[in-house]
């Protein structure tokens, strides 16, 4: 996807990170510009989040990095190119994401490591959109080749938009599962709530008419006391009420 000299030339790159702490592999989409082997933008995008950051790029960084590893400033920038812009990685460097202090550095591995540079990141503007940045190079290289097929470079570009739309889809059906899950267990407690509350309801009820039937009962009893109480003043012997005759 190479440019005219006088205009910047865009990358659009998967590239391996390096992740000691796991054996899963992490990847970034990294978005580069560069005019005359110069890096000029770099936006970068880590596949498991819809973060963008963009990279703060001074050419002054470049030539003390180049001064400390004693290359030439065009060796060191031909290297840098070569490691930002091949798909997956190249060989001999690596590259590392620090989520907490957003920094992107490039090691350059061997019997020694060595820090080849370091990359301050801060968030993108919210305008920006790495799929927005896919489209309008595949445009580009249309309305330049009108007459030349590109199918590589669009190949290359159309599987960049594909995989960071893939992603996205991954990241938000990751999203609704956790939704869903979390729902589910609202529902489950509420269900439990409700439960204990109709089982509580019951044992109430059941208390209060065990009470009910106690009370009637003593009431029976009482009321069954009374009437053979009744009974057996009805049942006495007779008095006579009029006095004997003494003879």
């Amino acid at each position: 996807m190479d440019n005219a000299e006088t205009m910047s030339t865009v990358f659009l790159k998967k590239i391996l990170l390096k992740n000691p702490e796991t054996d899963r592999k992490r990847y970034i989409y990294l978005h580069s510009e560069w005019h005359e082997k110069q890096l000029v933008k770099l936006f970068v995008k880590e596949s498991s989040t819809t973060h963008y950051y963009e990279g703060k790029v001074d050419a002054k960084d470049f030539v003390e990095a180049a001064e400390e590893l004693d290359i030439s400033l065009d060796e060191y920038l031909d290297n840098l190119q070569k490691v930002l812009t091949t798909d997956i990685g190249l060989t001999g460097f690596e590259i590392e994401l620090e989520r907490e202090n957003k920094i992107l550095r490039v090691n350059r591995t061997g019997d020694v490591e060595i820090m080849y540079v370091e990359i301050q990141l801060r968030e993108a503007d919210k305008n920006y959109d790495m799929l927005d940045v896919a489209l309008q190079t595949i445009n580009n290289e249309k309305s330049k080749n009108e007459d030349q097929v590109v199918e590589k470079a669009l190949t290359n570009v159309i599987g960049a938009v594909e995989e960071v739309l893939q992603e996205k889809e991954e990241w938000k059906q990751k999203m609704l599962s956790r939704f869903v899950l979390i729902l589910n267990e609202k529902k489950n407690k509420i269900a439990r709530i409700e439960k204990e509350l109709e089982k509580a309801h019951k044992e109430k009820r059941r208390a209060s008419s065990t009470q009910m039937l106690v009370q009637d009962k003593e009431q029976d009893m009482i009321t069954d006391e009374q009437a053979n109480s009744s009974d057996d003043d009805f049942n006495a012997p007779t008095q006579r009420l009029t006095p004997t005759m003494e003879t």
